[in-house]
């Protein structure tokens, strides 16, 4: 049995390499997934020219068995033609990509009734949801395998032997990583991370500035993430645990050393248990907080000041309470940056707050958490008890404390039949039900003109004061501003310096919110914004608290391990140093090459796209033509990443866990409130790689209904003609109503998917996907081919049929009711079945490719098509 160089072989000897082939990476018989037809040689009764085609349609009605008759014949006739003229391709990355393939499909669907259970449905199916998680997909089987120390793994007689793994990363993600596509990595880049977790120290809350910047509510954000046809670099989330435990040299540079060095100061938690929750305490001392859970002050003692607290918080842990407050572009000048104020979701989502019968069990849940964690930081405070003689007022504030204690330990009561933890969790409830209330909702915030409100800081303190307000509640903007930018080189100029207000009703409502609020209610909710911040640092009795609430919210069943959450932690803190022994060890520069041709073939459809289009006139088109055209690609690395002396810039070590956290932080928040008088330096913000269809995406959210009001210097501003505006709308419109009409089955007749909030990311779905379609022309153009090589098994698929299979592998995916629920509610995804079922009904081509007739349910009468 002869074979080329190049890995060719033909087609007579295909099947019996595959399945040599394919018993050993996989473990078992191809024909036993596949069925006989689909390996098997022709009859030979039949022309002997002709695959036997299986057919893909089952129990469909008549037309649509007819339909895929019609098509088998078509299919067979045109593969007949130049089967003998195309070898087939064993390669290894061939035979991954084909075993992904032949795992993933379900041949019992028909693909014009469901293309995603067609082509999702056998992944779906062996890929459940593991215990540590509430979603599983294609994105995060990647991530866990590359966290994995593959080393470690032995294949002795193709027998996979994996001592250091966990059950599941043995027996699916190790098998993937032999059975499925290695070049996964480079070529799916994870969307929820790239467009939520651009974070070098992990801020949770985070907005897009399409077309301008990715900017993140809070001051914990260094890496700006240009949205102008840039994606993030996957690698610094992957791969973490082998480079983390390798145990270095002596000539590494410091932020290196201090990526490791936390991780292994993460890693003992016995350290961190003997430590309790001293470090904590620590710290709210700094920011002037009662050490334990606030009770009424009597009228002899001091007022607490909660815009001293707020103020602190932000400046130490880059926290948010009560509202948001960060440094950002400039939206209508991207040279300048400027504060920005906003409102912020008060710890748990807006609507289960809004929505109790909708949400009961969500809120039970989060109820209880509150009690538990008040529950065990009151007995550790009473096990605490070390009066001393330094200061009488000193053993009089802790006398106070350890009665508070020991009132709450054995049930005393401040309200007939209430625990303190009971009324604590009530207080923190109903005034967070009180702040969502005041919120504007996510649909109503999509025109970025509508939050853009310019004032000097002493009209934003003329905006929420209020009458006849004391001291001690009054937004005291001046006095929070000092808190925010102590030990920085920043002063301000109340009558001269700038603020943008994003919600100048929230603020209004919120300042009368506070000064009718009963002080120890807010005094409480300000407490249980930093504690709960910082008790999952400290002990695992808190750890485990947070762990059951995702459990019953989320569907977890079992905690990440150790490993995995310190991996993630300094990730968040040290991104940088460990994507920079990445790119040492792991960076092929021939990937960046492909990369950067592939961005230009999207970028060279997107122009035919425009030209193409008949409902903008000419005027927008040049316009928009220019945007594209303004986008910069960037792939793999900042080229600063291996200068010398750059990465140390940016870190500072420390010895422990939790002092390693606020030295991180406080470092983040300097240098970005610094940017106030600093014109952005994009160069550092840049993390890259992504092909196809994400790339398309990524460049159509520069298009999309947020990201088309802002022209190509990332300014806000209509640079679009009115005429061209309206028919825009009306097409946005049909795909808003489009998507709002899918049912999500798993959830229930009540949850749909909100086609508002989720508009942009569909319109960049839609658009990415032909402008990669069209892309793939392009290239095959350029290589003077119009078909790939046959992949060994799947000669029964075009290639146009592949790509689509391939376009929709990618968002293959499971997860728990409650993670589903989340993102239904909150999300700005549509779940993916939905992308990938919403996206293909659109598409001509695809019907094309797969003969689906018209009026079947992936191929309707009307599509939506914009870009």
């Amino acid at each position: 049995m002869a074979s080329t160089s190049s890995g060719l072989v033909s087609r007579d000897e295909e099947g019996s390499i595959l399945e040599v082939i394919y018993q050993h990476l996989c473990g078992r018989r191809l024909g036993n997934h596949l069925g006989k037809t689909s390996l098997s040689r022709p009859d030979q009764n039949s022309n002997s020219d002709l695959p036997v085609i299986s057919k893909p349609v089952q129990n469909g009605s008549d037309a649509l068995d007819r339909s895929a008759t019609e098509a088998d014949v078509k299919t067979g006739e045109k593969m007949a033609q130049h089967r003998l003229a195309v070898s087939s391709c064993i390669s290894k990355d061939c035979v991954q990509s084909a075993s992904r393939i032949f795992e993933s499909v379900n041949k019992e669907v028909n693909p014009c009734e469901d293309f995603y259970e067609f082509a999702c449905g056998g992944w779906i199916k062996s890929h459940p949801v593991p215990e540590t998680q509430s979603s599983w997909d294609q994105f995060w089987s990647l991530r866990e395998a590359l966290l994995l120390d593959l080393r470690e793994v032995r294949v002795p007689g193709y027998k996979f032997r994996s001592p250091g793994l966990d059950p599941y990363a043995s027996r699916f993600s190790v098998r993937q990583w032999l059975c499925n596509e290695a070049k996964l990595s480079l070529m799916r880049t994870n969307e929820e991370l790239l467009e939520k977790r651009s974070s070098v120290s992990g801020s949770r809350n985070l907005r897009l500035t399409v077309g301008g910047v990715c900017r993140v509510e809070g001051l914990r954000n260094i890496s700006y993430l240009w949205r102008k046809g840039v994606v993030m670099l996957y690698a610094q989330l992957t791969s973490g645990r082998e480079l983390l435990e390798e145990p270095g040299s002596e000539d590494e540079i410091n932020p290196v050393k201090q990526a490791r060095a936390l991780y292994r100061t993460c890693l003992d938690q016995d350290k961190l248990e003997v430590l309790g929750v001293e470090p904590m305490m620590e710290v709210m001392k700094r920011l002037k907080v009662s050490p334990g859970p606030p009770r009424a002050r009597k009228p002899s003692e001091d007022k607490f000041d909660w815009v001293y607290t707020a103020g602190r918080a932000q400046r130490v842990l880059g926290l948010n309470m009560l509202f948001g407050f960060w440094v950002s572009q400039d939206i209508r000048n991207t040279s300048r940056n400027l504060m920005v104020v906003d409102q912020i979701s008060p710890g748990i989502s807006e609507r289960y707050l809004l929505d109790t019968e909708r949400f009961h069990t969500e809120l039970t849940e989060y109820r209880r958490y509150i009690e538990d964690m008040v529950r065990v930081f009151e007995a550790h405070l009473v096990q605490k008890q070390h009066p001393t003689d330094d200061h009488e007022e000193d053993n009089e504030e802790e006398h106070d404390i350890n009665k508070l204690s020991l009132a709450f330990l054995h049930g005393r009561v401040e309200r007939a039949g209430e625990s303190v933890a009971e009324q604590f969790t009530d207080d923190i409830l109903e005034f967070s039900t009180k702040l969502a209330a005041i919120m504007t909702s996510a649909e109503d915030r999509r025109d970025p003109k509508n939050l853009f409100h310019e004032m000097t800081l002493a009209q934003l303190q003329e905006l929420t004061d209020v009458p006849d307000a004391g001291a001690n509640v009054k937004m005291n903007w001046t006095w929070y501003l000092d808190n925010v930018l102590k030990d920085t080189n920043v002063t301000l100029d109340l009558e001269k310096d700038i603020v943008v207000v994003m919600e100048m009703n929230y603020l209004q409502k919120l300042a009368n919110l506070i000064t009718k609020t009963d002080p120890v209610v807010l005094e409480r909710y300000v407490w249980w914004s930093v504690f709960s911040t910082l008790a999952p640092l400290t002990l695992q009795e808190f750890r485990d608290l947070a762990f059951r609430f995702s459990k019953q919210v989320f569907g977890l069943t079992q905690k990440t391990p150790r490993w995995k959450g310190c991996t993630g932690n300094v990730n968040s803190n040290f991104g940088m140093a460990v994507s920079y022994l990445y790119v040492q060890k792991h960076f092929n520069n021939q990937s960046r090459v492909k990369a950067l041709e592939m961005v230009n073939d999207i970028r060279s459809a997107f122009t035919e796209i425009v030209t193409e289009l008949q409902w903008m006139d000419e005027e927008t088109k040049q316009r928009t033509l220019d945007k594209a055209h303004a986008m910069r690609p960037f792939i793999g690395f900042p080229g600063w990443l291996l200068t010398p002396g750059e990465l140390e810039k940016y870190y500072k070590g420390a010895s422990q866990l939790f002092e390693s956290y606020l030295q991180l932080s406080q470092a983040s928040v300097k240098k970005t409130l610094e940017d106030i008088r600093r014109s952005p330096d994009y160069n550092r913000s840049l993390n890259y790689g992504a092909i196809g269809a994400i790339m398309g995406h990524e460049l159509t959210h520069g298009f999309d209904d947020q990201g088309r009001r802002y022209d190509k210097e990332g300014n806000l501003k209509q640079w679009w003609t009115e005429k061209t505006l309206v028919e825009y709308e009306q097409r946005v419109q049909c795909i808003v109503q489009q998507y709002s009409h899918y049912h999500v089955t798993q959830l229930g007749d009540n949850f749909t998917v909100n086609g508002i909030n989720t508009q942009g990311e569909n319109i960049a779905d839609n658009g990415g996907l032909r402008e990669a379609l069209r892309a793939y022309r392009k290239f095959q153009a350029r290589q003077n081919e119009t078909e790939d090589k046959i992949l060994p098994g799947l000669a029964e698929y075009s290639p146009d049929q592949l790509f689509f299979l391939g376009f929709t592998h990618m968002w293959c995916g499971n997860s728990t009711k409650g993670a589903l629920k989340s993102r239904v509610v909150d999300g700005v995804h549509s779940p993916n079945r939905y992308r990938v079922i919403g996206t293909l009904s659109n598409s001509e081509e695809f019907s094309e490719a797969w003969h689906c007739p018209k009026g079947s349910p992936m191929n309707p009468e009307k599509k939506c098509i914009l870009w």
